[in-house]
């Protein structure tokens, strides 16, 4: 078993005792402790267990470990809500020959945000300007330097990608566009401020997209999965059945493109404005 990558990421992943690898776990649910005591958990890191209980979506579980911890002790946990299978059961069917690429990226949400965070910057330079009749010099510094640093959070809600074709991974990021084949895939993690493709390899270097998970928080309060965690469990689904991915590689202009440096431009200028004649 082993827990998720980050506060973001909180589920048990239980794991074939063969599997020693943790490439396919075939369950995954949130637990508890049996005696309600809180632990530090020991993310990414497989261990030992003995499960109890019908190994089906649904079913009552109950899981016997050690805790991971330096000075390991007894660890019962039991499912806090319904267990939910992680891959489908049984070989899985291939696609259809020329099958297309699968694109995962923000929802509707995530870009309505970006639209909103984007016009507040402009509607605020332009009030400044235009209907306050600006603001003191040494007060300036402060709103330019949240509008330079929104450019970031602003890009990635609004473009972040991950599209799998035949060909691997292309992710999107704020600046650029990286490609990792299947054969090097190593993992994908949900961190707490993202998602971070791991490629196996000397010297190779995988993705981070940063800015693509919401506050556990608010996601909780709308009772819904993040796209992000879509993302990571289609990935994860591709890389251990091959039968799965695509046949077709995509088009450049399908993969998506990065907007970070053009919206840096905007916001500099936005900035520039503000400090000159604000």
């Amino acid at each position: 078993m082993r827990e998720g990558g980050g506060r973001n990421d909180r589920r048990t992943y239980v794991f074939a005792a063969d599997d020693i690898e943790g490439r396919r776990p075939f369950l995954g649910c949130y637990t508890r402790l049996a005696d309600g005591e809180s632990r530090s958990p020991v993310h990414n890191r497989l261990r030992e267990a003995v499960l109890f209980g019908p190994p089906h979506p649904g079913g009552g579980l109950v899981l016997v470990s050690s805790d991971g911890q330096e000075a390991p002790r007894l660890c019962v946990e039991y499912d806090a809500g319904p267990a939910r299978q992680e891959y489908p059961d049984g070989p899985s069917e291939p696609p259809a020959s020329g099958a297309a690429h699968m694109s995962l990226g923000p929802g509707i949400g995530s870009r309505l945000c970006a639209v909103l965070g984007q016009g507040i910057l402009i509607a605020f330079v332009v009030g400044d300007l235009a209907v306050l009749g600006g603001i003191p010099l040494g007060q300036r510094v402060f709103p330019v330097i949240f509008i330079l640093g929104s450019t970031v959070l602003i890009a990635t809600q609004s473009s972040w990608r991950i599209t799998a074709d035949s060909a691997g991974l292309w992710a999107v990021g704020v600046r650029r566009v990286r490609h990792i084949p299947w054969d090097e895939l190593s993992q994908v993690w949900l961190r707490d401020r993202g998602i971070r493709i791991d490629r196996s390899g000397e010297g190779a270097r995988g993705a981070e997209i940063y800015g693509v998970v919401a506050p556990a928080w608010l996601n909780r309060r709308f009772r819904r999965r993040p796209e992000a965690l879509r993302a990571v469990d289609g990935i994860r689904a591709l890389q251990a059945d091959p039968a799965l991915r695509p046949t077709r590689e995509s088009a450049p202009a399908g993969r998506g493109r990065p907007v970070g440096l053009p919206l840096l431009v905007v916001n500099t200028a936005l900035a520039l404005a503000l400090l000159v004649f604000g």
